[in-house]
């Protein structure tokens, strides 16, 4: 899974993003069969930490929309991430959930 924001996102750097900017962005999330909280959210709080979900999608497909011209951060699988960056405006980020 990869992290993606926005190019210009006031939170992150060049390729990474702090565990902090990370959890306090306003995250999309996909609800795969309903379930809004998945193996991130448990890697978060084995961490100590949560993240702040204020879009939930039924597909993953939809996240580079909400993401692309907003603060919002979201997760997708590494291949969608890569595909997506080639046709949007959208950067992948490297996180350390741990």
């Amino acid at each position: 899974m990869e992290a993606v924001a926005c190019r210009n996102h006031p939170k992150v750097g060049e390729e990474r993003i702090t565990l902090e900017a990370f959890t306090t962005a306003p995250h999309v999330t996909v609800a795969a069969g309903g379930e809004t909280r998945g193996g991130i959210d448990r890697a978060l709080k084995n961490a100590g930490a949560t993240r702040r979900v204020v879009v939930t999608t039924p597909n993953f497909l939809a996240v580079p929309f909400f993401v692309e011209n907003s603060d919002l951060i979201g997760v997708l699988p590494e291949r969608l991430a890569l595909r997506m960056m080639a046709t949007t405006s959208l950067r992948s980020l490297s996180c350390r959930l741990r």
